[in-house]
């Protein structure tokens, strides 16, 4: 034996002997810093002889532990001295610690200085587990335990291990870096547990940093003996407790040797009393075998964060136990857990508008519904971006406009995170504003822009970083004047914006339209318009819309951005055109409803009138079949239009798959210049067909326009845009049309392109104002008719007062008359709904009960003649009404039998009757009333006035005095007898079964016409009050019908109250609508619910509370009836169970019999009823009524 070094350090009273050994084997660091430091950093506790021996082959170790020694630790790192080690400390049972268990039994004398390695691998995995980590890289450093360590994991946990490296102290930091850029970032991958040595890893973690991976989104678990590697901010440390001081490998282990020199000092000094050194060796075994797990450390774990560059505990570990005691930092200061799925590849993109912008952003939301689709469909796909993810940061910096100062103090915070791809949104100066601020600040992004078509943008030279998925808006004013050629139209007028962009596109039409011999009706100073131009603006652009009104050109041209592009049409409502005077011709599509439902109500009305048929030219949306499947899938993903989302899914997918060239190429992505080079390069199908970039400028290359046409469906008043054909370059028929264009008036004709202006007003709407005298003789004559209907009420109350009608109880024939009245109640809901405050997106009920009320302004617009002529059709309706009347009044003088005509009529006069005087009642009051609608008035006089449905028409002069004349007649005639009628016309109904009390026809009259009263008045002096007024009425209205139930039948009054309330939640929320800035789409949803929800309590009750006592016969045996007509095998009486069967017999014979009818002067008959008890109680009704009527048929 060969003593190389003894240091023996003596501590007073010092009681335990530490016997240490190296070899040849030792690395040089741990032992220098072992017999330098382990003396003062174990011995600090006065219990301590420590003794370092040097040993190889040839010493005689059991010389050392014939001596009383308690521990000797084996830091021989050699496998054959460790193994005589072990041996001996048994025989002389004696402690023995060491590093590593690799190749080593433990007996039941030695101890592992460490944790299990099977701990620490579980440790590790229980914490990438709280991180939720999917795809994890593993990065080992050869060494033999961070080997065991590595492989280990990886054997265990293949789901979630993706792969493994290893980083060898040799490895140079270029191959690493190399290792990083083209192994590891082009993986996606971000999320690793590194096992490696702390030189391994501040090797590893650099490349990480310079390839650009170290970043928010990225994580790095590292192991216990890496504790004194990197210190970048966001690293984690899995440490056995303990240990997380460490500076140094050596360090490490001396801490590790201290933990259990510690522990068996503390024992021994508190608890033995033993002086033979045997029983020492076994009471200080006995105590370690308490605070171990099978001879190796407890698995006692720290979570060690990196943050602020100081090392700090955020956690705790025990076995698969995890506690998080703090927040937890991860790289790119991000607090929050780094995704692991993919790997991120951020976007930016532009969300919404400033609220200094000054339009209505109403497509922008649209829009980005193309981008988010995009990003969950590329997201979800495995054949692009496999090991990556597109992730967007957005900003609300403005889409619409640009203000540096506001948007860099709003883009500021976002600059380390912008990404690779800039977005674009549709308008132009938000793009130029945000690539010149990009450049100021010295960042290099590529911009994709969906829509914006500015000419500027063409230019590869002055915008190098910039590509749209449209051509330039000079392709589409280059077209438009094709489509003026193709519809034969010479004359135009057309106003722009006051900005370049837009000017740039007027330039181009006015070119073209030069060379096609196409004249811009419009002065020249007469077609500018400021930028983003508001409604607000009106009356200073005045001039400008009143002109193109005085031109009667029919084809109006604008170039502004879309918002501005309606409210100029607005302008052109605001100057007096209407409805076929104009056709609107846009360069960019309307979006149909989608659009008219974000705007005010007051812009709706405008807009319905003046774009019914308009026209207009954009890039196409959704094409071939990849391009319908995208179309299907976005509709079904956001539940509603997908239109102006197409070029904003293509700006994603082309950028999307630009990068994912790049990647697989293995070029740096993150390189502008690089990415730039390969989005111009590429060619895909993508939603709105093949985009490829022209290699001359920034404009997509021979795109398919959509030429579309919006019209209103007639059936629900909403907006429709249809592609009715398409622009094709690469056509030799490049229009193509695939339907026919709807235009104003639901014509499939092709307007002029000028008009006679003989629809205009003969004065300036502008200078007209309420006719106080107007309103004032149209509130006189609704109230006179009101009071009218109360006195007649009065009047003849007492004759109903008292009587009443019998409760249906059994099950009775269905009859014409009960139709009439089930009619009545469903056609009167829609009416009460009409009469009640106007709702602009009511499409159903306003158009049905318009037709049931006969609205004017609901069914078709009548001016002039038109309107005249439908009041000779209501006047010769009320006055076929009187005839009717007098031919009932005749009908038992015998007067009516005299003229045929008039017995026809006498037929059928009853059901007459009651269609004019109960179903039309509303309808033809309605119109008669509509005569003294003069509500406005250009002077003080009432002859100054005008009436609302025709400027044209002067009241109560004129050929309008006449007709107001005959209104107030027909009013004398009609309403009275209407009034009386209805309960004259029930009583005269015998086979009526359904029938309602006369007192309620009464008050039912008296309330409509209260309430045409409230609509014809108050409705010109304050919508709001009308309908909380009619809101009033109408409840008192329920209330008494659920109080006394008017009708003889049960179910009749359970859907009379449902039908009602279905009007109170009507008119409740039409007057909210005209209260409150709510969305009309969302009032029309409620009533659509309420009705819904009452509609379906009414049929639940139905079948639980209300029986059906009403039925149809069932019909006739087609079989029956032809053995009846063909053989003599089906009687009479088998066809009709209800026969009276008779026999005929002579004047004279069993007179006292009740069943007797007597045929003629000669022959009488003997009448017996077949049939069941309700039968026959119906036929012996109907057998007296013949005898009594004594006729000779």
């Amino acid at each position: 034996m060969v003593l190389l070094f003894l240091m023996i350090l003596k501590i007073a009273l010092a009681d335990l002997t530490l016997y240490v050994f190296f070899s040849q084997n030792t690395p040089q660091a741990l032992q220098a810093y072992f017999t330098k430091s382990l003396s003062s950093l174990i011995g600090s506790k006065n219990y301590w002889d420590i003794l370092f021996y040097q040993v190889d082959e040839t010493t005689d170790l059991s010389s050392y532990f014939e001596k009383e020694v308690l521990i000797s630790f084996d830091a021989t790192y050699d496998n054959s001295l460790s193994q005589t080690i072990s041996a001996l400390t048994e025989n002389y049972n004696i402690l023995n610690f060491f590093f590593s268990p690799t190749n080593r039994p433990l007996g039941s004398w030695q101890f592992y200085i460490h944790t299990d390695p099977n701990d620490e691998i579980a440790a590790i995995k229980a914490f990438t587990d709280y991180l939720e980590w999917k795809r994890i890289l593993v990065v080992g450093d050869g060494t033999i335990e961070a080997k065991i360590i590595a492989t280990q994991f990886q054997e265990n946990y293949s789901e979630v291990v993706q792969s493994q490296i290893t980083v060898s102290p040799s490895t140079e930091q270029s191959v690493v870096d190399n290792i990083a850029g083209r192994l590891i970032k082009p993986n996606g991958q971000q999320t690793f547990v590194v096992v490696c040595e702390g030189a391994i890893i501040n090797k590893f973690t650099s490349a990480l940093v310079t390839k650009k991976i170290y970043k928010q989104g990225a994580g790095i678990v590292l192991w216990s003996r890496g504790i004194w590697g990197g210190d970048l901010d966001g690293l984690i440390y899995v440490v056995e407790k303990g240990l997380e001081s460490a500076i140094s490998m050596q360090h490490y282990e001396a801490l590790a040797l201290k933990y259990f020199t510690d522990q068996i000092g503390d024992y021994w000094n508190s608890t033995s009393n033993s002086e033979n050194q045997a029983m020492k060796n076994l009471e200080i075994k006995k105590y370690l075998e308490q605070i171990t797990r099978n001879h190796k450390k407890l698995p006692y774990f720290s979570i060690v964060n990196i943050d602020g560059s100081v090392k700090t505990t955020k956690g705790d570990i025990y076995g698969n136990e995890l506690s998080i005691t703090g927040v937890i930092l991860y790289p790119g200061s991000s607090t929050t857990k780094p995704k692991n799925s993919k790997t991120s590849l951020k976007m930016s993109i532009s969300t919404n508008g400033l609220e200094s912008d000054g339009t209505y952003n109403s497509y922008n939301p649209l829009n980005c519904q193309g981008n988010i689709f995009a990003k969950e469909w590329i997201n979800n796909q495995t054949w692009i971006l496999e090991n990556f993810e597109i992730d967007y940061t957005s900003n609300t910096c403005g889409v619409s406009v640009f203000v540096h100062d506001t948007v860099l103090k709003c883009l500021t915070p976002l600059i380390s995170d912008l990404g690779y791809v800039w977005l674009g949104s549709d308008w132009a100066a938000s793009n130029v504003g945000y690539m010149a601020l990009l450049r100021e600040l010295n960042i290099s992004m590529v911009t994709v822009a969906a829509g914006p078509n500015s000419p500027i943008f063409s230019n590869k030279t002055a915008y190098p970083e910039f590509m749209r998925m449209v051509p330039s808006a000079n392709y589409n004013a280059v077209i438009m004047i094709k489509l003026c050629q193709i519809f034969s139209w010479k004359n135009v007028v057309v106003v722009y914006s006051n900005v370049s962009a837009n000017i740039a596109i007027y330039e181009v039409f006015k070119s073209e339209a030069d060379s096609a011999g196409i004249t811009i009706a419009n002065d020249e100073d007469k077609r500018m318009l400021p930028l983003n131009y508001a409604r607000t603006q009106y009356q200073e652009y005045k001039y400008i819309f009143d002109h193109i009104r005085d031109t009667n050109v029919r084809i109006f041209v604008t170039f502004q951005t879309a918002s501005s592009n309606y409210q100029a049409v607005e302008g052109l409502y605001d100057s007096g055109l209407r409805s076929g005077e104009i056709i609107c011709f846009f360069p960019t599509k309307t979006g149909g409803q989608s659009t008219f439902s974000t705007m005010p109500a007051a812009s709706v009305v405008k807009l319905a009138n003046l774009m019914n048929g308009a026209i207009s030219v954009s890039a196409i949306e959704y094409t071939g079949t990849f391009g319908n499947e995208i179309k299907t899938l976005m509709a079904a993903y956001w539940g509603n239009t997908p239109s102006f989302k197409a070029t904003h899914f293509d700006n994603t997918f082309f950028s999307a798959y630009g990068l994912d060239t790049t990647i697989n190429r293995g070029e740096d992505f993150e390189n502008s210049t690089i990415l730039n080079r390969n989005l111009r390069k590429q060619r895909i199908t993508s939603a709105s067909g093949v985009i490829s970039i022209d290699s001359s400028s920034n404009d997509r290359s021979y795109m398919v326009l959509d030429i579309l046409n919006t019209y209103q469906y007639v059936t629900n008043s909403s907006f429709v845009e249809v592609i009715a054909g398409n622009y094709i370059p690469t056509s030799s028929n490049p229009i193509q049309f695939y339907t026919n264009l709807t235009w104003p008036g639901y014509t499939s004709t092709t307007p002029t392109d000028t008009r006679t202006p003989d629809s205009s007003c003969p004065f300036d709407e502008s200078d007209a104002t309420t006719s106080v005298k107007g309103i004032a003789a149209l509130a006189t004559i609704c109230i006179s008719m009101a009071l009218m209907a109360i006195l007649i009420a009065i009047f003849i109350w007492k004759q109903y007062s008292h009587s009443d009608v019998k409760k249906l109880t059994e099950p009775k024939e269905i009859q014409f008359a009960d139709s009439i009245i089930f009619a009545t109640m469903i056609i009167e809901t829609f009416q009460y709904i009409n009469i009640g405050p106007s709702f602009n997106s009511d499409p159903i009920t306003g158009y049905i009960g318009g037709v049931f009320n006969i609205d004017l302004k609901n069914v078709v617009s009548l001016k002039g003649d038109t309107y005249f002529a439908f009041m000779d059709v209501v006047f010769t309706l009320v006055g076929f009404w009187l005839l009717m009347f007098i031919i009932l009044i005749r009908t038992h003088t015998g007067c009516v039998e005299k003229i045929w005509i008039f017995k026809f009529l006498s037929t059928s006069a009853h059901d007459i009757m009651s269609i004019l005087g109960n179903l039309l009642f509303l309808p033809i009051m309605t119109s008669l009333l509509s005569v003294f609608q003069c509500s406005k008035s250009i002077g003080d006089n009432l002859e100054d006035s005008y009436m609302d449905i025709d400027c044209n028409q002067y009241c109560w002069t004129g050929r309008h005095l006449s007709y107001a004349i005959s209104s107030i007649i027909a009013l004398l005639i009609y309403f009275p007898l209407a009034v009386i009628y209805r309960p004259v016309w029930q009583s005269l109904q015998l086979q009526q079964n359904l029938r309602c009390q006369p007192k309620y026809l009464l008050i039912k009259s008296c309330a409509q016409v209260i309430f045409i009263t409230v609509n014809k008045t108050l409705k010109l002096v304050d919508s709001i009050a009308q309908g909380l007024t009619y809101l009033l009425l109408f409840s008192l209205f329920i209330f008494y019908n659920l109080k006394f139930k008017p009708y003889n039948y049960d179910r009749a009054n359970m859907w009379q109250v449902i039908l009602f309330i279905c009007v109170a939640w009507s008119v409740l929320f039409s007057s909210i609508s005209k209260a409150v800035d709510t969305g009309l789409i969302v009032i029309m949803i409620i009533k659509i619910i309420g009705w819904s929800a009452l509609i379906t309590i009414g049929f639940v009750l139905q079948v639980k509370k209300f029986p059906s006592l009403l039925y149809r016969p069932q019909p006739q045996s087609i079989a029956k009836l032809f053995l009846f007509l063909l053989t003599s095998k089906v009687s009479a009486q088998e066809l009709d169970k209800r026969a009276l069967k008779y026999v005929v017999s002579k004047k004279g014979e069993n007179k006292d019999d009740s069943s007797i009818i007597q045929i003629d002067d000669k022959t009488q008959a003997k009448v017996s009823i077949i049939g069941d008890e309700s039968t026959r109680r119906e036929m012996l009704g109907m057998l007296g009524s013949f005898r009594e009527e004594g006729s000779p048929h």
